[in-house]
């Protein structure tokens, strides 16, 4: 049996737009930091309708990689880590299980929704 994308689990559920929407919002706030949630929601938007037209998700993942590739590359280095936007390892780590935890709570919600189907 296929594994099915949450773009496409989703889009059973709602239009192909909503299903863009919600993942990229999913994808954004997974992301904590305001500006990664702003910047990753609209990342999210274009790998949700780039997966949506290619049905690969190794397209997704050379587009994302591609993308962080070239943040990285033009980084001033002025800008602080995330780490240090925190200032404080609790928060640190619970913003990753925070993350973690609404994550696992949308793929929940979704499987639920869809049924038995595998989702990935």
């Amino acid at each position: 049996m296929r594994r099915l994308s949450l773009e496409e689990c989703l889009a059973k559920i709602y239009s192909p737009t909503k299903a863009i929407v919600f993942g990229a919002l999913i994808f954004g706030i997974v992301h904590l930091q305001p500006l990664q949630v702003i910047n990753a929601f609209f990342l999210g938007l274009a790998l949700g309708w780039i997966y949506l037209r290619t049905q690969s998700l190794w397209v997704c993942i050379v587009a994302h990689v591609l993308y962080n590739a070239i943040a990285l590359l033009g980084d001033s280095g002025e800008t602080e880590s995330v780490r240090a936007y925190f200032d404080n390892d609790l928060y640190y780590y619970g913003s990753f299980a925070l993350a973690g935890l609404i994550a696992f709570l949308a793929f929940k919600g979704i499987q639920k929704v869809i049924g038995n189907e595998q989702i990935t």
